[in-house]
């Protein structure tokens, strides 16, 4: 199965993820799932995460950017993950 520059990142997320002890799951996309949802959620010190993998010319749709707003208006955090290095500074920073 070929893997996109998205599906790398996704994947290295996961990994840092699973190595700071977060609990983490992929929310699926496709008729299963929500128009907008994020990629994955994690939970971190009693923080709940949404997190958007993006490449760098990746852009979030308006629903994505509506979703952003929800989580974040409930109290969550919300990562557009451009490198596992956003998602690093919030685990150690944010949470």
């Amino acid at each position: 199965m070929p893997t996109t520059p998205e599906s790398r990142l996704k994947r290295e997320i996961k990994q840092y993820l699973r190595s700071e002890g977060a609990a983490y799951f992929p929310i699926p996309g496709g008729a299963y799932g929500m128009d907008g949802a994020p990629d994955m959620v994690a939970c971190y010190d009693s923080r709940f995460i949404a997190i958007e993998g993006k490449t760098y010319d990746g852009r979030q749709s308006q629903v994505q950017k509506e979703r952003q707003a929800w989580v974040e208006s409930a109290g969550g955090v919300y990562v557009l993950a451009r490198r596992v290095d956003d998602v690093k500074f919030v685990i150690r920073h944010v949470c």
